[in-house]
């Protein structure tokens, strides 16, 4: 064969390749802006204070409201949990983390 022909089709990638990587990069991110968007709508529902300063946002959330034995809340700093602590008296010195 001719070289300059082997050269040409070494160049062209066959177009289902393209489409198909196209398509996974694209599904991949959808995937990733609905998880982020669910997370900041969850986490929402439970705030009960944010403040805001020069070094970031910090938040006071509640979790589990309905069910007396598991109801805590949890302590933001940005997407940090530093701790959470229970609302029962009992359970209220518990190490928690």
């Amino acid at each position: 064969g001719d070289p300059a022909e082997a050269s040409k089709t070494a160049l062209q990638a066959p177009s289902w390749r393209v489409w198909s990587i196209t398509g996974i990069s694209l599904a991949g991110f959808m995937v990733l802006v609905g998880f982020l968007i669910w997370e900041q709508t969850i986490r929402r529902e439970g705030r009960i204070a944010q403040t805001r300063n020069f070094y970031g946002t910090k938040g006071v959330y509640e979790a589990n409201s309905n069910e007396r034995r598991f109801h805590k809340y949890s302590l933001y700093h940005g997407n940090i949990r530093h701790g959470f602590q229970y609302r029962l008296p009992e359970k209220r010195c518990r190490e928690a983390q």
